[in-house]
């Protein structure tokens, strides 16, 4: 994947989203790149990768008022619509 890419508006920044999805790779957008392993313990992005990633979340928050929602919204099934507005999931 291609993390060279700014993000420039709020369709890059979904797409920036659909793509880590797509690749196996979406993570929680507070967290650190550096700290993100797969099921095995290994880091899924290299120390090159981190800090384009970084930025790249930076330039979402620029577009995206709540990218944690529209994750949520976009790729958890196991969220209902009630349980978005209390914050539960099941």
């Amino acid at each position: 994947m291609n993390f060279t890419k700014p993000i420039t508006s709020e369709n890059d920044a979904e797409q920036f989203f659909y793509a880590l999805e797509n690749e196996g790779l979406l993570f929680h957008p507070e967290d650190d790149p550096a700290t993100i392993v797969n099921k095995d313990g290994e880091r899924i992005f290299t120390d090159a990768e981190c800090p384009l990633i970084a930025q790249r979340i930076t330039e979402v928050y620029r577009y995206m008022l709540d990218p944690c929602e529209f994750i949520v919204d976009e790729f958890d099934p196991n969220v209902s619509d009630e349980n978005r507005k209390t914050g539960r999931k099941g």
